[in-house]
């Protein structure tokens, strides 16, 4: 599960986790192609390399990836997650969770829509996201209840969480991201 929140994170925070795209219909191809390509870096890790070599992942084939990761899951937090890749590191999305999942229906209600607008960081391994926006179900919120979301999403799942703006992990042998308009280049 730690290993699924961090790629989540990853995916959103590049991962957390992690945005408002119109993309085609995710598909089983492109989330396995996102796959073999983060298992063929992971490979390559551990092999003396004299020059970083970069791969490209299009917006659809990481959305397509998000969407076969959470299928994957059982009874995963979060319903959906949906991310718009744009210029200057800059990501937007849409993050579905489901309260009841949580037993945070009766405190939040029934549909948790989370809107994030943030700016992609990454060094060493590592990815983050400075949120710029954040809204739930279409009104501005303060950043403590989507972190107080996913804290409670890691405290019952027992997952490690570092909080909103927190470093996590890229996945193994990824050094760093950089995103443009429709899709994130990985350096490895």
């Amino acid at each position: 599960m730690k290993r699924y929140l961090e790629c989540c994170c990853g995916i959103v925070v590049v991962g957390l986790s992690l945005f408002m795209a119109g993309a085609a219909k995710p598909s089983a191809g492109d989330a396995l192609r996102v796959e073999r390509l983060l298992s063929g870096i992971a490979r390559q890790a551990h092999q003396p390399e004299d020059q970083e070599r970069r791969s490209e992942v299009s917006q659809q084939e990481l959305n397509a990836y998000i969407a076969h990761r959470l299928a994957r899951e059982n009874q995963p937090a979060v319903d959906s997650i949906r991310v718009d890749l744009l210029d200057n590191g800059r990501v937007n999305s849409v993050v579905h969770v489901d309260p009841r999942q949580l037993q945070l229906d009766i405190l939040l209600g029934d549909v948790l829509r989370f809107e994030i607008a943030g700016i992609m960081d990454s060094r060493s391994g590592a990815a983050r996201l400075h949120l710029i926006a954040l809204k739930l179900n279409g009104q501005p919120v303060k950043p403590q209840v989507l972190d107080f979301v996913i804290a409670t999403a890691a405290y019952y799942h027992g997952w490690d969480w570092e909080g909103i703006e927190g470093w996590y992990a890229l996945p193994a042998g990824v050094k760093r991201m950089i995103v443009q308009k429709g899709k994130v280049v990985l350096v490895h």
